[in-house]
Formats: C-alpha cells, structure tokens, sequence
C-alpha cells in the first residue's frame, strides 16, 4: 500500500516516524517534517515493529543535502552506515541534543530536567568525515561491505568501494582488503550470509583475523 504522509518525528534509532489509520510505521532515510510518498510494509520485523519505504519526496526538509557518501541508500542493499548524513551537519546536532533531552526528561531523575537550558550545545566534530578510527566489515567472499539496513532487522550485504567516513589508516586498510576480492577463504559457511573483519587503525593487512573480535582502543 502507498500512502502520502508527513514525517512526525524520529525514533530512538533515528528512523522517521510516520502513522496510518492508527499504525506507526517506521523508515530511513526522512527527516522530520518532511512529505513523502510511502510504500507500507504489512509483515511486522522479528522485532514487532512496521516499516515503510520512502518512494519519493513530495516536500522537503530545508536542512536535505546530498551526502557526500555515494553509497548512502535506503533500499535493501545499499549502506545505511552514516544514514543522517542527507541532512546538514547542524541540524544533527540539534536533534541528537533533543533526543538526549527526551531521554533524560523521561527515564532520568525527576528534578532538574524539566528545560532544554541543562545540556549545553554539542560539541561539534572537527571533521565531519575522515574521523571514525574502526569498523566492522561483512564479507561474502565476492564483496565487503556493511549490513544493510540493519536498523529494520535485515541481515543483507550492502557492497561499498569506499567509506569516507573512516580515517586515512583504517581507511587504506580497507582498501588493501577490497584488492584480496574475490577470496575463496572468506566465504561463508551454510547457514551464515557473511563473514566479518574487526579493523582499526593501528592493524596491517596481516594483523587481520576472520571473525575475530578486536579489542578497543582510544585513538
């Protein structure tokens, strides 16, 4: 079924929330206030939750931008790595700020969370991207990517060439693995539709163990 709505607001996950005939449905890629074509999904997620697909966009947000990221998308498939990144930097903030505002208000102790005026401004990034220092890549042997989707409960590879997102070591590390494709080690057993990689930037290609856990460290 599609329908034409308007995006209410967004839920913890950053999902845009829209309602129909009394269901809250739930999809990527929207921002609030936005007016969109939907296609709803009937079939709730193993998490009991309805979702949408945004078909296209009647009225946007003033804050949309193109993302800088050519593998942003929000169909099955494509990577939802950095899925607030169609909407300026800014404007993230300011909802991230809201969202732990909500929190507080709501599940935080009752006294002095009443006013917006507790939490201060977020302190932006620097470097919007270039900056994340690890990653944990899904591979199938024939490609490497992240999972798609995986916000709505899907398991599927979303293929990526590149992730601006990661900083330069970790970033030519990745590279260094896409030229090991295609890998008859790394595919993956039955029953399983990936593999991972955990890497960071302080690993060399030969550090790298499949579906080996990496232990955190603070760049």
């Amino acid at each position: 079924m599609k329908v034409q709505t308007t995006v209410d607001n967004l839920s913890k996950q950053g999902l845009g929330i829209i309602k129909h005939l009394g269901k809250t449905y739930f999809a990527l890629g929207v921002w609030p206030g936005e007016e969109a074509i939907f296609t709803l999904n009937p079939t709730p997620t193993k998490e009991k939750v309805l979702t949408a697909i945004c078909e296209e966009i009647i009225v946007a947000s003033p804050h949309r931008i193109s993302s800088p990221c050519p593998h942003l998308g929000f169909l099955p498939g494509t990577c939802q790595g950095c899925p607030w990144s169609f909407i300026e930097y800014p404007e993230q903030l300011r909802m991230k700020k809201n969202k732990l505002l909500y929190a507080l208000q709501r599940f935080g102790p009752k006294e002095n969370y009443g006013t917006a005026e507790i939490i201060e401004e977020v302190i932006p990034s620097p470097d919007i991207w270039g900056s994340r220092s690890r990653a944990q890549l899904k591979t199938d042997g024939q490609n490497i990517g992240y999972v798609s989707m995986k916000a709505t409960g899907s398991t599927i590879l979303a293929p990526i060439a590149d992730c601006p997102a990661l900083n330069s070591p970790t970033r030519d590390l990745l590279h260094q693995l896409m030229l090991q494709l295609p890998n008859r080690n790394w595919l993956p057993g039955p029953g399983h539709s990936w593999n991972y990689f955990e890497i960071d930037d302080l690993m060399k290609l030969e550090d790298l163990k499949l579906n080996r856990r990496r232990g955190f460290h603070q760049s």
